[in-house]
């Protein structure tokens, strides 16, 4: 009589965890690059539309 088992041996867990851990290790750094551009992005745009508002600001006083 054969057996056979279906479950996961040690062997298959810690490849599949250093699998997994190895890309973490890939990714977290383009991650922190992606939001730190991201951030730049939004203070940019912060910066911008502080800008428009003197400028419009400005302008709707000269009016009057």
């Amino acid at each position: 009589m054969r057996h056979s088992s279906r479950g996961f041996s040690l062997i298959d867990v810690l490849v599949t965890l250093a699998v997994v851990a190895l890309l973490i290790g890939v990714l977290v750094p383009g991650m922190h690059q992606a939001k730190e551009t991201a951030r730049r992005i939004v203070c940019s745009s912060n910066e911008r539309q502080i800008g428009l508002a003197i400028a419009m600001y400005a302008d709707d006083s000269r009016q009057h």
